[in-house]
């Protein structure tokens, strides 16, 4: 046991092999000359990064939020859009307020002329029925119109200027149903202005998002929001002069205040002629 123990010793205490010094020499230059290789991991993340920058989806993407217009025109766009919704609010509170209630209320009592629109109508029937004539169509028309706007961008101007058609319709033929009291014509019109507010509002909201840079929406949505909320309280408002100019003496073809206020429709049709951004960065003013 003790010489099998005194040879371990012996073993572990002798020093090791040492290499050559030309063998040394070779491998730290072969070391040294040896290109440097990147870990796996950031091969990856090349490749994926190369992949996101040169991916279609990501350019369209910069393109909606960084739309390549003039400041100028960007400007005009979000002015125009602002006016545009203030105008409309103003509009639709004044000729669809209580005024206009009250008018329907009048027909259905029996002053009303032509077909009737329901089989049993009455005061109460022709004023539900009445109002929800413009908001039902324009649940129809938000289908095809929102389709449009979203995969084909290139169309909202054009949409925008086609609904000014709509609002001439509307208008025409308010005019023609305050001074008749013809049912079907008052249907024309709800229809129309119907289809009207549904077609101007996606397509001038769509080029109003478009217009604005990235980071500055905020400001401008508020702005558009607190100016809708200002048209629709000053409807009633306009509505009370009028009667307070015509009289407040309720018979249907003194409620011409209605047809009054049809003129300010007209006034929608300027920002339908801006241009607007389209997906790809070029300039649609078709």
């Amino acid at each position: 046991m003790s010489l099998l123990a005194e040879a371990v010793a012996l073993g572990a205490a002798a020093p090791a092999p040492r290499l050559p010094a030309t063998r040394l020499a070779a491998g730290r230059r072969a070391a040294r000359e040896a290109p440097q290789r990147d870990p796996p991991t950031l091969k990856a993340r090349d490749v994926e990064l190369a992949g996101v920058e040169a991916s279609p989806s990501s350019s369209q993407a910069q393109c909606h939020s960084e739309p390549s217009l003039p400041a100028d025109w960007r400007r005009k766009n979000i002015q125009a859009n602002i006016a545009f919704h203030f105008m409309m609010s103003l509009a639709w509170g004044t000729a669809m307020g209580p005024v206009f209630d009250k008018y329907l209320f009048l027909l259905g009592s029996g002053l009303a002329k032509g077909p009737l629109l329901i089989p049993a109508m009455h005061a109460n029937s022709l004023v539900g029925v009445a109002e929800s004539v413009a908001g039902l169509t324009s649940l129809v028309v938000a289908i095809p119109v929102g389709y449009i706007v979203d995969r084909q961008p290139n169309k909202r101007a054009r949409l925008a200027r086609m609904s000014s058609s709509l609002a001439v319709i509307s208008v025409l033929s308010g005019f023609s149903a305050v001074l008749t009291d013809e049912l079907l014509i008052l249907a024309v019109t709800l229809v129309s202005f119907g289809a009207f507010r549904e077609l101007s509002s996606s397509s001038t909201d769509a080029i109003f998002a478009d217009s604005i840079p990235a980071g500055e929406r905020f400001a401008y949505y508020v702005t558009k929001s607190v100016l809708t909320t200002v048209g629709h309280a000053c409807g009633p408002g306009i509505s009370a002069l009028g009667l307070a100019m015509l009289g407040d003496k309720w018979q249907p073809h003194q409620d011409r205040d209605r047809g009054g206020l049809a003129a300010l429709y007209p006034h929608l049709a300027p920002p339908f002629r801006l241009p607007r951004p389209s997906a790809h960065g070029d300039i649609d003013q078709r």
